[in-house]
């Protein structure tokens, strides 16, 4: 009974260090984001609609992170609270989709 208390008083905070760790991300409108934000995405998106907004929190640090599209091509911008510019750049998530490992180790 012992060994379970102390696995348990063990592995308890393992498990809510790593969720705090990994953070939480929560799905919102434009309209959503507090007023600040709104108008550094609008500022700087060039007119081009918002195709994701979220909220993220890491570590106790909230950042609003958008993606929008301009002539075909996926961007990502990310904006502190208080409306601070951190990054508005091509969104390379997705850019590699052929598969091609660029490995040619098989010639």
């Amino acid at each position: 009974m012992s060994k379970k208390i102390l696995l348990i008083a063990f592995v308890l905070p393992l498990f809510a260090i790593a969720c705090v760790a990994v953070g939480k991300s929560t799905k919102l409108k434009l309209a959503d984001a507090p007023e600040p934000v709104q108008k550094t995405i609008k500022a700087n998106t060039l007119g081009a609609a918002i195709t994701d907004l979220e909220k993220q929190e890491k570590n106790g640090v909230v950042v609003y992170e958008a993606d929008y599209k301009v002539a075909g091509k996926e961007y990502e911008i990310r904006v502190a609270p208080d409306g601070k510019l951190l990054s508005n750049m091509p969104d390379d998530e997705d850019e590699d989709d052929d598969d091609d490992d660029d490995d040619d180790d098989d010639d």
